[in-house]
């Protein structure tokens, strides 16, 4: 991504999309995991996901990138929660706008892995209450103008 944002005909042009950023900060000393399914696996994000320091990451990238220009950033980034949505967008987050997929989650319980589902009905996301659902968007719009 540095490479991309900064060398020859690679530079950015009028925005960025990165896949998968909230995985960017690994634990490197890469300890073996417990297993949480029959299958002998573990959940990477126990290990990769919104790790310690992910911002120190993500700030450097955007003083030395992107954020040197008025460019249209995107970032995928499963796992981010309501409370930490102002450090990822806005003016003075991380990105301009983030793909939000905690609404496709709905056969999943909060916090729990995509292999343990649960029942759900057409009716659900509407029985659900709203400050469930939606973050303060209100509130993270502020610093539109």
């Amino acid at each position: 991504m540095w490479y991309t944002g900064n060398h020859g005909d690679t530079q950015i042009r009028d925005g960025f999309r990165m896949d998968a950023i909230t995985f960017i900060k690994k634990d490197l000393t890469f300890p073996p995991m417990p297993s949480d399914g029959e299958d002998g696996r573990c959940d990477v994000g126990k290990c990769c996901l919104n790790r310690p320091g992910i911002d120190d990451f993500l700030r450097e990238l955007k003083e030395n990138t992107y954020g040197r220009g008025d460019f249209v950033t995107v970032a995928e980034t499963p796992g981010v929660p309501n409370e930490d949505l102002e450090r990822y967008i806005g003016r003075d987050g991380h990105f301009s706008m983030i793909f939000d997929f905690s609404y496709t989650d709905i056969d999943i319980n909060p916090g729990d892995l995509w292999l343990h589902q649960r029942d759900w009905t057409i009716s659900t996301p509407r029985d659900s209450s709203r400050d469930a659902l939606m973050p303060d968007t209100a509130r993270l719009r502020r610093w539109n103008p």
